[in-house]
C-alpha cells in the first residue's frame, strides 16, 4: 500500500514522473483495483476506468 502512495505521489506532485514511467505490473494492478472499487461503488465516478482486453485502460466516457 504505501509503494502505490509513493509511486502516485510521485506523479501527482509534478515530479516529472508520468504514469507511463512506472513499472507496468504496477499500473495493471493499480488500475485493477481501482477499476473494481469503482465498479463496487453504488455511484461509481462517471469516469470510472474499464479495462479492455488486452489490459490497455481509458476513462469509460473518452473514446477508443
Amino acid at each position: 500500500m504505501r509503494t502505490r502512495e509513493v509511486m502516485v505521489h510521485a506523479v501527482d506532485l509534478d515530479t516529472g514522473i508520468q504514469f507511463t514511467d512506472l513499472p507496468e505490473e504496477f499500473i495493471t494492478n493499480y488500475a485493477t483495483t481501482f477499476s473494481a472499487s469503482a465498479v463496487a461503488t453504488p455511484s461509481p465516478p462517471s469516469r470510472a476506468a474499464t479495462p479492455t482486453s488486452p489490459p490497455t485502460w481509458q476513462a469509460a466516457d473518452t473514446p477508443a
